[in-house]
């Protein structure tokens, strides 16, 4: 898990230092994924489900970038 953090760390680093960032709209094609893959379908689900796993919507961001 910590190996994992840190790899994303310097990856994210990496990428912000070569100018490299990710589209809004890929941000919002990856969260929606996340959502179908959870059968998020409606906005109150996802809220649930963020309260579920103790998720903000930040965590919810980060995720999202991850994928």
């Amino acid at each position: 898990m910590l190996e994992s953090i840190i790899s994303r760390k310097i990856i994210a680093a990496t990428a912000q230092e070569m100018g490299i960032r990710v589209e809004p709209s890929e941000l919002q094609h990856a969260a929606d994924q996340i959502r179908l893959a959870n059968r998020l379908q409606k906005a109150e689900h996802t809220w649930h489900w963020l309260q579920k796993h103790h998720l903000s919507l930040d965590d919810f961001e980060e995720l999202a970038q991850a994928n």
